[in-house]
């Protein structure tokens, strides 16, 4: 099934993600088109694909704005496509310092970032 997908990559799961609400997501310039991301870590970005031209195995690059302000010179591969989504993996550009950064961001701008039932 699909969350078997996510077991052919062991490092897959080690990386540190920051999920982005509606209104408050970055958006990125790949050849030519602007997408906006769901989803960001060191090892891959998730955007919306909806109208793009991207499809499985296109090599991307460009630019990342993120929104703490930085901006970052990105490249990868997309390697799942899922609906209106997908998945650029191999992804070269964005620093664990980067995805740290921009999670404080969104804990200090957004006031319900990162309010998850506790517990776990």
């Amino acid at each position: 099934g699909p969350i078997g997908a996510m077991e052919n990559d062991p490092n897959q799961r080690s990386y540190f993600r920051v999920h982005y609400p509606v209104g408050v997501r970055p958006v990125v310039d790949l050849a030519g088109e602007r997408f906006e991301v769901t989803e960001l870590s060191e090892g891959g970005l998730r955007l919306l694909r909806e109208g793009g031209s991207l499809s499985l195995g296109h090599p991307v690059s460009g630019t990342l704005r993120l929104r703490c302000g930085e901006s970052l010179s990105i490249s990868g591969e997309v390697g799942r496509v899922e609906g209106d989504e997908c998945v650029v993996l191999g992804l070269t550009g964005v620093s664990f310092g980067s995805v740290m950064r921009e999670q404080q961001h969104l804990v200090a701008t957004c006031p319900d970032y990162g309010r998850e039932p506790e517990g776990d």
